[in-house]
């Protein structure tokens, strides 16, 4: 498997390299956005000169504006019919393969990987990097990605934080992947985890300090019996609304880059993700090239971007509506749909997919959140979007685990019904 997936990166990295110029085109979350940056360093230090641009999705008017050569990253395996029309193009991407592409094409998928669950698409510009140069330094930026889209350090990504230790660029160590500062303000905007009582508000968040003897601190200031302190408290609050899996993941390997504006992968990949769901993927991708200029407004957007989630969160858990196999919600706010889906099925609903909805001009734009159990029983949200949307005169994909469509809104609940019913079938069967 690994090396079908050096070779695939060869032909793009080779792709990539005997250009004069590049167009690289991404997506707006943290992995599409450490992605475009990494190969964004990789044809620097090339001498290549690109040009990047962030956007929310693939379409044919994003297609049509691209000036060739082009490289897709995180998105291009699964719209192949939108490609048609160009010629001189590469792409990165992890989500499942629809058809054939007949160019540079990297995807776990076509080694027998699971993209959903490892080399996500920051990953994978990573490997492709590596064939461009050492750029070891990069490995921060491919992990940031990583556990953006909720990956795990582990099997091939555990290989890319092995190969950033042994090169001296990463560090690691034992705690709560909480991120690093001012203890308050972590609790006061963590979604991830979403404590109830305490994110999003100020004053569980202090009484809770308080309770606890941390109050006033830092979490990089805190020595091995503090840190153990915040992390079962935490624990215990979480333990009756949280599955196993979960509160695994909020403990374990903290990995430093000293390199990086940012110091820790968990707050470079929060903080590059805000940038882009706020549309301001160019302050993200600037953090990510280490252009200092622009990392306190990157705090700014996490700070506003992480606000406005929690309190979305808050107001969902009082608002969910349930079908009979899966539970929805109607989001306000732009850019939040998926974090908010994503914050519910990992933190307050635990046995049915959960879906974030909102109107956008005429149109409903719907995200789509499970977790590895439902995965294990059957469970594809990105093969059940795809044709549920279809059904509607829609569209929508992406991985098992996490999906997104946008359907016509005067026919969202016969949308509803369809995934309703999909669902229904895998899980009784």
């Amino acid at each position: 498997m690994i090396e079908r997936l050096n070779e695939l990166a060869k032909e793009v990295a080779e792709f990539l390299s005997a250009k004069d110029y590049v167009t690289v085109v991404s997506h707006h979350d943290a992995d599409g956005i450490t992605a475009a940056s990494i190969i964004s360093h990789a044809l620097n230090r090339r001498g290549i000169p690109f040009h990047v641009t962030i956007h929310s999705k693939l379409t044919p008017e994003v297609v049509a504006s691209v000036e060739e050569p082009v490289v897709f990253c995180d998105m291009g395996s699964a719209e192949p019919e939108l490609l048609e029309g160009l010629e001189d193009f590469a792409v990165i991407d992890h989500h499942r393969p629809y058809g054939e592409l007949s160019v540079p094409h990297i995807n776990p998928h076509l080694a027998g990987i699971d993209g959903a669950f490892q080399l996500s698409a920051s990953c994978l510009a990573y490997l492709v990097s590596r064939r461009m140069g050492e750029n070891f330094d990069l490995s921060a930026l491919a992990l940031a990605g990583a556990v953006g889209d909720k990956q795990e350090l582990r099997d091939a990504n555990r290989e890319i934080l092995e190969e950033g230790i042994r090169e001296g660029v990463l560090k690691v160590s034992k705690g709560l992947r909480i991120g690093s500062g001012d203890l308050k303000d972590l609790l006061l905007l963590s979604h991830e985890p979403y404590i109830d009582g305490i994110s999003g508000d100020e004053d569980g968040a202090e009484e809770f300090l308080k309770k606890i003897g941390l109050e006033g601190k830092k979490y990089e200031e805190l020595n091995e019996e503090e840190v153990k302190k915040l992390t079962s408290a935490i624990i215990l609050k979480l333990m009756d609304s949280t599955r196993e899996e979960v509160l695994k993941s909020l403990v374990g390997e903290i990995v430093w880059c000293e390199g990086e504006l940012l110091k820790d992968i968990f707050t470079l990949s929060n903080v590059v993700n805000a940038c882009g769901k706020l549309e301001r993927s160019g302050t993200g991708v600037a953090v990510c090239l280490r252009d200092e200029r622009f990392l306190d407004e990157a705090l700014e957007l996490h700070r506003k971007y992480s606000m406005k989630i929690v309190e979305e969160v808050r107001r969902a858990t009082r608002e969910l509506s349930a079908l009979r196999f899966l539970k929805y919600v109607w989001v306000k706010d732009e850019g939040i749909t998926g974090a908010v889906a994503g914050v519910l099925a990992r933190y307050v609903v635990t046995d049915s997919p959960v879906l974030a909805l909102r109107k956008v001009n005429g149109t409903v734009r719907i995200s789509a959140r499970g977790n590895e159990e439902l995965v294990k029983r059957g469970i594809d949200l990105g093969e059940i979007l795809r044709i549920s949307s279809r059904a509607v005169g829609g569209s929508g994909g992406g991985h098992n685990i996490a999906a997104g469509a946008s359907v016509p809104e005067d026919r969202i609940e016969e949308f509803l019904e369809i995934v309703d019913e999909r669902v229904g079938e895998i899980l009784s069967g």
